[in-house]
């Protein structure tokens, strides 16, 4: 009888275990699917509309660790206080790229593109997609 109880006490211990891993899979999935539908509300906004969206959803610029380094059209975007800058072309629409880190350790990245800088995509990256763009970018 006592080995029937343990062996009942053992399966409802490993029952709750599997629950709380699949509530948190959920979650996290959930909470996965909210941050590219942030990203997606983005795309057709003028940069200085969607930045305020980007911070009011516990998104954080990730500061240029190279600002010295920006071409005159990053470095006029970055002096004018938008220091999550990335890159710029200096030719064509001037398509500019800004990084934000945020929920979950997740990085956001926001391209833009026109005189009046719209933004064209963003997506959601995880640490180590960022950790490649940083290598690539800084050489960090």
């Amino acid at each position: 009888m006592k080995n029937k109880f343990c062996n009942i006490a053992a399966l409802i211990v490993a029952s709750l275990f599997i629950i709380k891993i699949l509530v948190a899979s959920d979650a996290a999935l959930a909470a996965s699917k909210d941050l590219q539908s942030l990203a997606q509300s983005l795309v057709g906004l003028p940069y200085d509309e969607a930045r305020p969206i980007v911070l009011e959803n516990s998104w954080q610029p990730f500061e240029n660790p190279a600002a010295d380094d920006l071409s005159f059209v990053a470095r006029a975007m970055f002096e004018e206080g938008y220091v999550e800058v990335g890159v710029c072309s200096p030719v064509g629409d001037a398509p500019c790229k800004f990084y934000f880190h945020g929920p979950a350790g997740r990085y956001l990245e926001v391209m833009t593109s026109g005189e009046i800088p719209h933004v064209t995509q963003a997506k959601v990256l995880t640490a180590e997609e960022f950790d490649e763009i940083r290598a690539l970018m800084w050489g960090e």
